[in-house]
């Protein structure tokens, strides 16, 4: 019996499982052919909530860009977990994939800070940043 009354407890859905709702911001840079996508899953946060966001980079050519460090000390998230692929190549499309695990602090609206990446298309030039829109969660 006992077994039987717990077992509804178990079948709860993970707080930190991403939901169907979400919010995406993406980013191009046509010279360097790089991608960036930046998706939130879901689209409202309430205190203890925790989130994912994803930041995919996707290229075709060996100019491998480079996760920069996202501020997160100004924005009031407590980063809970943070991970980033090895690149893959899938149909001649190369990809990494960060994955973050944040919080808020106190009730209010957020902001999920731009997510960047830095190109470097050859030895001797600038590196090109490649930046989505910070995303607000309210």
């Amino acid at each position: 019996m006992l077994i039987i009354t717990l077992t509804p407890l178990y079948g709860c859905a993970d707080p930190t499982t991403p939901t169907d709702t979400s919010v995406a911001q993406f980013a191009r840079d046509d010279e360097s052919g790089v991608s960036i996508e930046t998706r939130i899953h879901t689209d409202e946060i309430i205190l203890a909530d925790r989130i994912w966001v994803d930041d995919i980079a996707t290229w075709t050519v060996s100019k491998q860009p480079v996760f920069e460090p996202r501020d997160w000390v100004d924005t009031q998230w407590t980063v809970i977990e943070e991970t980033t692929s090895p690149p893959e190549l899938r149909d001649g499309v190369y990809s990494i994939h960060r994955r973050t695990l944040i919080e808020p602090f106190l009730p209010g609206t957020y902001t999920v800070p731009a997510s960047v990446v830095r190109v470097h298309r050859s030895p001797d030039a600038e590196p090109t940043l490649v930046s989505t829109k910070p995303i607000e969660v309210p």
